[in-house]
């Protein structure tokens, strides 16, 4: 039979468990939910830069108009790739 002490300890013991549990798991939801959301962006914002980049002169900033032509002839595809590229490389 144990005692009242041991009881307590145990009981602690448990609560403690259960709380690095529940923290470890929001943690992953966290980073799996910003790490979603970052991806969203980078999407987002490379569907735009087309549209974006032909608002700009010709002359403005040399070569800036084909950054992302090296990957590809669709630009949006290409500028997914150029932002996918940092965030993986930062993940890993």
């Amino acid at each position: 039979m144990r005692s009242h002490e041991e009881r307590f300890a145990e009981t602690k013991r448990r609560i403690a468990a259960r709380q690095r549990r529940e923290q470890r798991r929001r943690s992953t939801i966290t980073t799996i939910s910003a790490a979603a959301a970052c991806l969203v962006l980078i999407v987002g914002v490379s569907f735009a830069m087309p549209g974006m980049v032909t608002g700009i002169r010709p002359g403005d900033f040399a070569g800036f108009e084909t950054a992302a032509s090296m990957y590809g002839g669709g630009a949006a595809l290409g500028y997914i790739v150029i932002g996918l590229c940092p965030f993986f490389w930062a993940c890993a």
